[in-house]
């Protein structure tokens, strides 16, 4: 496979704003990750381990499963239900966060700023 053919998707207005939406959502995803991994360290470095096990372990359990459903399905169709179906699962995340903060952490900044006038 030669550089033309490798580059050939880059000239198909439809693959251009699939890469569009991709980059700025994937980027997102991961920066989640390391905020949520973040936040675990500054509270207990013990269940950092833990916590990412369990963010991976859906993909991991039900990978299998959805690529059983993507081979015999349309896979247009599928990739604009699972986007906003991951913006939803992840939705209630930074209300959770704002409600149990703890006293060291103010809900406005990152531990030790606050964004006050003091």
């Amino acid at each position: 496979m030669g550089i033309r053919a490798a580059a050939a998707p880059l000239s198909s207005p439809a693959f251009l704003r699939y890469l569009a939406g991709q980059l700025p959502s994937v980027t997102c995803s991961w920066a989640q990750v390391v905020a949520l991994s973040w936040v675990v360290v500054e509270l207990d470095r013990r269940a950092l381990g833990w916590v990412v096990a369990l963010q991976f372990l859906p993909s991991l359990a039900l990978g299998p499963w959805f690529g059983a459903v993507a081979d015999r399905h349309d896979r247009r169709q599928l990739l604009m239900l699972a986007d906003p179906g991951s913006g939803w699962s992840r939705w209630p995340i930074p209300s959770r966060r704002r409600r149990t903060c703890s006293p060291g952490w103010p809900a406005s900044g990152s531990p030790g700023h606050s964004f006050s006038s003091r």
